[in-house]
């Protein structure tokens, strides 16, 4: 006999999912999910907390769901510039 978690472990393998994948989850949660943010450039990241430069490529490269709006307060892009340089060197 098998349990609940087992049965569920065989679907995910077999739809090649894993919990929390983002594909499989809901719209109105997406934004809550963390596994919808992460960038793996070397380093990972989380993309709500990145530069709008790096969001709007991450959201072109379909790495992200949407560009979130900015958080009220939010501090300027330093790194931005930097970050959109070594994007434009790994794409050449």
């Amino acid at each position: 006999m098998q349990t609940a978690t087992t049965k569920a472990r065989a679907i995910e393998r077999a739809l090649k999912i894993e919990p929390l994948d983002p594909r499989w989850c809901v719209p109105s949660i997406l934004e809550q999910n963390p596994l919808a943010w992460m960038i793996v450039d070397g380093l990972m990241l989380d993309a709500r907390d990145a530069p709008r430069e790096i969001q709007e490529v991450a959201f072109r490269k379909g790495l992200i769901p949407f560009i979130p709006e900015p958080s009220v307060g939010a501090a300027p892009d330093i790194a931005a510039d930097e970050m959109a340089t070594r994007e434009d060197h790994r794409t050449t």
